[in-house]
Formats: C-alpha cells, sequence, structure tokens
C-alpha cells in the first residue's frame, strides 16, 4: 500500500498526470495529459488492481514499463549519434552565434548532466530536500525549449573533449542506469537514486522523465543545427 500510494500521489511520475478511476475493481493510470516529450511511445494504460495485498504483479507492470522507456531513449539516442557521427569536425565544433553552443558543446553538456545527476544511491546527496514544484518548473522548461542558465557549473562544457571519448563516457553512464533498472526492487522505487542542483533528490521514475526531457530540448538544438549546417 504505501508503494502504490506514492506512485498515485507523486506530483511527477514517469506517466506524467495521473487519472484515478474505478473500473470493474481496477484502478487506471493513464496518461490524459502526459507532459513527456516522447507521447507518442507512452501508449500503455496500466491498470492495478484494487487488491493491495497482491501487488507482485503491479510492482513487475511498472519496472517493465521503466526499462521499456528506457530502452526507447537509448534507441534516440543512438540514432543521434549515428547523425552527428556523420558530421564533419568543422560542423561540430561550428558555433551559430558568440553566446551559443556548437554541437560538440551540446554533446558534451548532456553527458556531463548525466554523470553530475545520475544513480548517487546512498549519498548525502540524496538526503537533501525533495522540491517536486522545482522540478516541475525544469521539467516545463525543457519541453517548451526555454533557454536558462546552467544550474551547476559542473555541466557546464568547453568545447575541448573529443567526441568519440564523449560517446564512451555517454556509454558508460547509461549502462549504469541500464543495469540499476535490471536489478531495480520494489524499495528501490521509493528510493532517492539521483540529485539535481534545482529539483533536489530524485526517485528513479523522476530522473528518467528528467533525462527524458533534458535529451530531446538539446536533440532537438543539434538537430536544428545539423540541417543549417
Amino acid at each position: 500500500m504505501p508503494l502504490l500510494a506514492a506512485l498515485i500521489e507523486s506530483p511527477i511520475s514517469i506517466y506524467g498526470p495521473e487519472r484515478k478511476s474505478k473500473n470493474d475493481g481496477h484502478l487506471i493510470l493513464a496518461l490524459p495529459s502526459c507532459n513527456w516529450p516522447n507521447r507518442d511511445i507512452i501508449t500503455t494504460v496500466v491498470m492495478l488492481s484494487m487488491a493491495f495485498d497482491t501487488g507482485d504483479r503491479r510492482i513487475e507492470i511498472l519496472l517493465k514499463e521503466l526499462q521499456r522507456h528506457y530502452d526507447q531513449l537509448e534507441n534516440e539516442r543512438l540514432e543521434l549519434i549515428g547523425k552527428i557521427r556523420r558530421l564533419d569536425p568543422s560542423a561540430l565544433r561550428h558555433k551559430p552565434a558568440p553566446e551559443r553552443w556548437s554541437i560538440l558543446e551540446d554533446i558534451q553538456h548532456l553527458v556531463l548532466a548525466e554523470q553530475t545527476t545520475a544513480l548517487k544511491i546512498g549519498t548525502a546527496a540524496v538526503s537533501g530536500t525533495k522540491r517536486s514544484e522545482m522540478l516541475a518548473m525544469v521539467l516545463h522548461v525543457l519541453d517548451q525549449d526555454v533557454v536558462v542558465d546552467v544550474p551547476d557549473p559542473a555541466m557546464v562544457p568547453d568545447g575541448k573533449a573529443a567526441l568519440e571519448d564523449l560517446i564512451c563516457d555517454w556509454d558508460k553512464s547509461r549502462k549504469r542506469l541500464r543495469r540499476f533498472l535490471d536489478d531495480c526492487g520494489t524499495e528501490d522505487l521509493q528510493t532517492p537514486i539521483a540529485y539535481h542542483a534545482v529539483a533536489g533528490p530524485l526517485t528513479v521514475t523522476e530522473f528518467l522523465r528528467l533525462i527524458a526531457s533534458h535529451f530531446n530540448h538539446h536533440r532537438r538544438r543539434i538537430e536544428a543545427a545539423i540541417e543549417h549546417s
């Protein structure tokens, strides 16, 4: 019961805003106004039994959904990497304006952001104050492509890294996350596993939501730059 209640009442979940209704003894978590940037991939309506004393199947469904959304995000990352690898070095480092990042800097920022934020299980960072309203604001900013300052100096790119080194580091971060999802249990769904400078500690559902929004925000920037290169 505590786990299910936490999932239902959480202001940010992997499924977006929740809708609760009774339907033949089931609780439906649907997606009527989901803010996830890849709305087309979220077509599953998860039906959870109201019999709270038999929750193993509900948890299994949720964990599989987390893994599925990770896999979709990973496929999109690999697709973007394929496009970037086909670019000339000059196109990678071209800055459309003095204050704008190059494609290489956008990629470096994505890698640094995921390294800085992810998988801090058991550290002092995830024991801080949770700021759900700030997470909602961050997601809105990313989904709407609002330009803001980077919240953590450790995430600011210098443009000096080699593309293949960045891809290697990114691969390692994603593999760590996938291993966590493969081993994820009931208790891990409620435990803060990551930390964001603005939003504070994040659960795995919140973290996946965040990196999806962040990735797609920068993917749109990168693809626009590729089109004009």
